[in-house]
């Protein structure tokens, strides 16, 4: 690919620019263009790099080491997952066979076949329990 004029030029303008603040910025932190006004005003860049490195090298382990255990430990990374990635409730048995069926494992006859148990097993709890209930009410009617 061949070098326009053009790229050349904003090419050699960075490296001029970059050169330029490299040596204004070592001027101003050495102290040669202020005198010793200069040399205090170059110190507080480099104070606060200093500053920063020296609380970022206790923490570079400690963050390694976090990783480490949680990783171990199985703890997941995203405190906030998804709504997809989020547990949801238990799927019913119905949600079951519907999945089996639409993912072709079982034919429609054998799905409408255990459909029509399921719905059995249903009603049949169901008037389990209203009779559980009626039982209790006419029991608690009865003690009064």
């Amino acid at each position: 690919m061949a070098w326009s004029l053009r790229r050349r030029l904003a090419v050699g303008g960075v490296i001029l620019f970059t050169l330029f603040a490299f040596a204004l910025g070592f001027a101003i932190t050495s102290g040669m263009l202020l005198g010793i006004h200069g040399f205090l005003l170059g110190m507080v860049p480099f104070t606060f790099l200093a500053i920063v490195l020296l609380l970022a090298i206790p923490l570079v382990p400690i963050v390694l080491l976090w990783y480490t255990v949680s990783r171990l430990l199985g703890i997941p990374m995203n405190p906030f997952p998804d709504e997809d990635e989020q547990e949801s409730e238990p799927e019913t048995p119905l949600e079951r066979l519907k999945n089996r069926y639409a993912a072709g494992e079982i034919t429609e006859s054998e799905f409408e076949r255990q459909v029509d148990r399921l719905l059995d097993v249903e009603d049949r709890e169901t008037d389990t329990r209203v009779e559980w209930y009626s039982a209790e009410r006419r029991e608690r009617e009865r003690s009064y």
